[in-house]
């Protein structure tokens, strides 16, 4: 029973305490671990408690005692990963979610964790696709989900943002042929995207590259697979058309 509740405590979010209540209920489990000292959830239970009142060595410590008493108790990977988010350790938060989800691939809890935890280390892609999936693993979803999937999506913007929306990202005409090489590139690169646009009359469009993009017979046209941008620049015409160099 007394691990459900430490459980369902880790879903519910932070919660206030008042300082003393929580001092006496820390001493309260103390005395409770000296009575049962080889029981690993009353260390679990201390730790939570030490969690919410922001003793992070204490209750990583706990964890720690909790750890060598049980083999395998893949809630105690849960319980760091809430202590690690607390505490601001970004990097020792996603690697407590990872283990924890190995073992509850659906735990809605872990990804929001490691959401939040992904999105203070500015991996705003992946934190909105894990609260997409703490949203797909929850009956009824707090709003919060969906705010800061929201806030992840528009931090990264551009395809992204518009792939929230499930809508496609179309790239505008480069401007000239170069601009249109690197286009090019990030088209392909961008999953919600599928047209490349072409103004006319095209030719008048086309300057610079002793190979330009070229429209196939299918309809679609290929990027340039050499080195960078892989375009070939005609240099001789530059050479040709040059006014003047400036120093």
């Amino acid at each position: 029973m007394l691990l459900l509740l430490l459980a369902a405590g880790l879903s519910a979010g932070p919660r206030t305490w008042a300082h003393g209540d929580m001092h006496e209920q820390i001493l309260n489990a103390t005395k409770e671990v000296e009575k049962n000292p080889r029981d690993p959830e009353l260390y679990l239970k201390r730790a939570e408690l030490e969690r919410h009142h922001r003793e992070w060595d204490a209750a990583h410590a706990d964890l720690a005692r909790a750890e060598a008493l049980t083999n395998q108790w893949p809630i105690l990977h849960l319980a760091r990963a809430r202590l690690f988010l607390d505490a601001e350790w970004f990097e020792n938060t996603k690697l407590a979610a990872d283990r924890f989800l190995v073992h509850e691939p659906n735990n809605a809890e872990a990804y929001a964790i490691r959401a939040r935890a992904r999105m203070k280390l500015g991996e705003r892609l992946a934190a909105a696709q894990d609260f997409s999936r703490a949203i797909t693993n929850t009956a009824r979803p707090a709003p919060e989900l969906y705010l800061e999937r929201a806030q992840a999506q528009v931090a990264e913007g551009g395809a992204h943002l518009a792939e929230a929306f499930h809508m496609n990202y179309e790239i505008h005409h480069g401007g000239n042929s170069l601009n249109n090489v690197a286009n090019l590139h990030v088209a392909m690169a961008i999953r919600n995207t599928q047209f490349f646009e072409v103004l006319l009359p095209d030719a008048a469009q086309k300057y610079g590259l002793a190979k330009d993009i070229e429209i196939g017979k299918d309809g679609y046209v290929q990027a340039p697979v050499g080195p960078g941008l892989g375009a070939q620049i005609d240099f001789d015409l530059i050479k040709r058309k040059t006014v003047a160099v400036l120093a």
